[in-house]
């Protein structure tokens, strides 16, 4: 479990909060847990609320705790991808920390995969897909076998079956059946002790 840093933190202000809601797809955050959320991808990545640009792609719920994927960006920097679930109750996890090209970010599907809520953290055999905004479907192709549509709902989520061993690729497709963008699903990162991007399980290159 990692927490973030208090609520009465000054990193993140209202206004922050009004502005990473825009386009938000999903059951809406309370603004206790998005404030949370925000300010522990800001402390993670070192960026200052000031200049950055934070979104919130899709929010919904993980082993029945409020989740959350969020994107932050420096001027002129890379995407910070961050899923997060927990509460003030029980703490929070980080989920995913991936650092993205600026170019062509908002079409990339985003996965990561979803493990036990225990000490252990083991990888389920399941991952959690979010679509972009503007894609039609999603396809996941798992290491050699075809590619498998992927059954989203309302928001833009779903799930999927993926062996913990097996590598896999999301694809997003437009309605008219152009590629929107491809994002490898990445590995269970192991160590958590550097800033985004510092290890392959961390980062995505063109």
């Amino acid at each position: 479990m990692s927490r973030p840093a208090s609520s009465g933190c000054p990193l993140v202000r209202g206004g922050l909060l009004i502005a990473a809601r825009r386009g938000a797809r999903g059951t809406p955050l309370n603004d206790t847990n998005l404030r949370n959320f925000v300010e522990t991808a800001l402390v993670n990545s070192r960026l200052p609320a000031a200049g950055t640009t934070v979104r919130l792609r899709w929010s919904g719920s993980e082993h029945g705790q409020d989740a959350a994927l969020l994107t932050v960006q420096p001027a002129g920097g890379g995407v910070i991808a961050y899923a997060m679930h927990g509460d003030d109750r029980t703490g929070w996890s980080t989920d995913l920390r991936l650092l993205l090209p600026a170019e062509g970010a908002d079409q990339r599907p985003i996965g990561w995969r979803i493990r036990a809520d225990d000490s252990t953290r083991t990888p389920t055999g399941q991952a959690r897909v979010i679509a972009p905004p503007d894609a039609a479907r999603v396809t996941v192709t798992v290491g050699g076998a075809p590619p498998v549509t992927v059954t989203l709902d309302a928001s833009n989520a779903g799930i999927v079956r993926i062996p913990p061993d097996q590598s896999a690729v999301l694809t997003a497709y437009s309605a008219d059946g152009n590629v929107l963008g491809t994002t490898p699903l990445p590995p269970v990162e192991v160590d958590v002790s550097g800033l985004p991007g510092d290890s392959p399980a961390t980062r995505l290159t063109p």
